[in-house]
């Protein structure tokens, strides 16, 4: 019968024990590690089954426990003496030698370092990497080691990144080209739209020119006598008539010994006025030129802005406006400014005034903003011939404190102020049409 043994380190025989009187053999087996003496007992055959088997084992740090119910009254007195083992086989622990799994070694690939024909060898066929011997055998039952496997490691398909690629045979980096955005769409470019011009550069043309009453040689005497009156320029002064307008007045201070230089925007009035002088025998310098740009310094003796030209502007180009008159006057020079009174006008606002032109009939509208001050007027012009013209135009009216204020911000000292020509150094408020302020520059 042969024995299975159960772990490595153990090796242990079938005995039987002796319930009474016989003779015993002991035996003593001997092995690397462990000793054991087993004494075996005559039993009946029927008895001697491993029911009462007993195992006493001495080792370092292990003892086999028995199994079965052995008589410990009786092994206690008699004599244990180990049987003979002869014809048994004695089994000595299989040796298992474990190699240590062999180390792949690991290598970095750098595509820089391979050759174009490995490179065409690597796209056809996977990289595989193997151990330079093949592990041995080792049997699962016996040993607990897990086989090492080879296994083959394909290189990964390029992907699609923004890091730019290098080239084995030029050794340069070829940078991966982005498709171009697409293109937007070019809108046509519309044409410029002309730019608006403002009404005082297009009102005063010959359509204006129908409509406006020229004042008779008695009433250009008349301002001319009061503008003298008021000023303490003596004949031979140098004069200038801002906005001069066709020119009029220019040419009776001229014929008063004045030296006057008319200034006006309008080309179509400096025109007129040059025929009026020339028709009149006199020489008078006519300047064309926005008055907003006017750079005269300390020229004149004396200016006149007559007509209510002043207010065609915003306020604060007005008011620069009056600063330039002021630095246009010699020291001591005088201002003679007309402006339309808007205590009167808002008192008669809204208006129609219906009057007769050259060959037209014309109505002007005309109604007082209350909140910016302005007077908006429009003018139609019915001509001989049937055809109709609109005329719009608007302009800043002041009340005497307003315009006061203004002079005196220039620089103005404001010497007198009269609400008509005819009543010389008077004003009556709102019943005043107009109101004629003199202003002189400190000397």
């Amino acid at each position: 019968m042969s024995n299975q043994p159960s772990s490595p380190d153990l090796t242990a025989t079938n005995a039987t024990e002796s319930k009474g009187l016989g003779s015993s053999e002991g035996v003593e087996m001997t092995n690397d590690e462990t000793t054991a003496t087993i004494d075996v007992a005559e039993q009946p055959a029927d008895e001697t089954s491993a029911e009462n088997l007993s195992v006493v084992a001495d080792s370092s740090d292990s003892v086999v426990s028995e199994v079965g119910q052995p008589d410990y009254a009786h092994s206690a007195s008699s004599e244990l003496k180990a049987p003979s083992l002869e014809g048994y086989e004695t089994l000595e622990p299989p040796e298992v030698h474990s190699e240590p799994a062999p180390e792949i070694e690991s290598k970095e690939m750098n595509l820089s370092d391979l050759e174009a024909s490995e490179l065409e060898a690597l796209d056809q066929s996977e990289l595989e990497l193997r151990p330079e011997s093949e592990p041995p055998v080792v049997d699962p039952e016996t040993t607990s080691l897990p086989a090492v496997r080879a296994t083959s490691i394909a290189p990964k398909p390029p992907s699609r990144s923004l890091t730019p690629a290098v080239s084995v045979e030029s050794n340069t980096v070829i940078t991966e080209q982005r498709p171009p955005p697409p293109k937007r769409s070019i809108k046509p470019k519309l044409p410029e739209q002309p730019r608006r011009k403002p009404w005082w550069e297009t009102l005063f043309g010959d359509d204006f020119s129908r409509a406006y009453r020229s004042p008779t040689n008695a009433q250009m005497a008349t301002e001319a006598d009061f503008i003298e009156a008021n000023w303490s320029t003596e004949p031979g002064g140098v004069v200038l008539d801002l906005a001069c307008g066709q020119g009029e007045l220019s040419i009776e201070l001229t014929k008063r010994g004045y030296s006057v230089v008319g200034y006006d925007l309008s080309v179509f009035q400096l025109a007129v006025a040059g025929e009026n002088a020339q028709a009149a025998e006199q020489k008078i310098n006519f300047l064309q030129g926005d008055m907003r740009e006017m750079a005269f310094v300390s020229m004149f003796d004396a200016i006149c802005c007559w007509g209510s030209s002043f207010g065609y502007f915003e306020d604060e180009k007005n008011f620069d406006l009056a600063q330039r008159m002021f630095a246009a006057l010699k020291p001591g020079g005088t201002l003679l400014l007309d402006v339309m009174n808007r205590d009167f006008v808002a008192a008669d606002s809204p208006r129609n005034i219906w009057f007769e032109g050259d060959g037209c009939v014309c109505m002007d509208d005309a109604q007082l903003d209350w909140i910016t001050n302005r007077l908006k007027v429009k003018r139609s012009l019915i001509l001989d011939d049937g055809r109709s013209k609109e005329l719009n135009y608007a302009f800043r009216v002041y009340s005497l404190s307003e315009i006061g204020k203004i002079l005196h911000d220039a620089g103005f000292l404001v010497t007198s102020v009269s609400g008509e020509v005819s009543t010389q150094g008077a004003f009556f408020g709102p019943n005043s049409s107009r109101i004629i302020i003199a202003a002189q520059k400190p000397a």
